[in-house]
């Protein structure tokens, strides 16, 4: 597999990532793979984000795919701040998906967080 970089970073997320706001309200960063080589995926994307000093998980789910069961893998990305940088690191990268980067990164450029760590 290739070196992870945020060019890398930012194709996998233009062609499986997704930016949306949870149930709980809560902005989340994410990425999709199913499979095993999806969740070694995952896990280096993941690697990858923490070592930049970002919060990032990796969750797996069980789903149904024409009757047949499988697991869907996926980072998340849910601080604020983490999507923020994530962002705004991906930016200068990303072609499917600017615009919805760029709106996000915004937004929580004028809405920062409440708390402070």
């Amino acid at each position: 597999m290739a070196r992870m970089s945020w060019e890398y970073l930012a194709g996998l997320f233009d062609g499986e990532g997704n930016l949306h706001t949870a149930k709980t309200g809560c902005l989340r960063w994410s990425l999709a793979q199913s499979r095993p080589r999806g969740l070694r995926i995952c896990r280096e994307v993941q690697q990858f984000l923490v070592a930049q000093g970002y919060r990032a998980s990796v969750v797996s789910s069980r789903y149904s795919r024409r009757s047949t069961p499988s697991m869907m893998h996926y980072v998340l990305v849910q601080e604020k701040r983490s999507v923020q940088a994530v962002c705004h690191a991906l930016l200068p990268f990303v072609r499917i998906k600017k615009i919805e980067v760029q709106d996000v990164w915004r937004f929580l450029l004028l809405y920062p967080p409440l708390r402070q760590p």
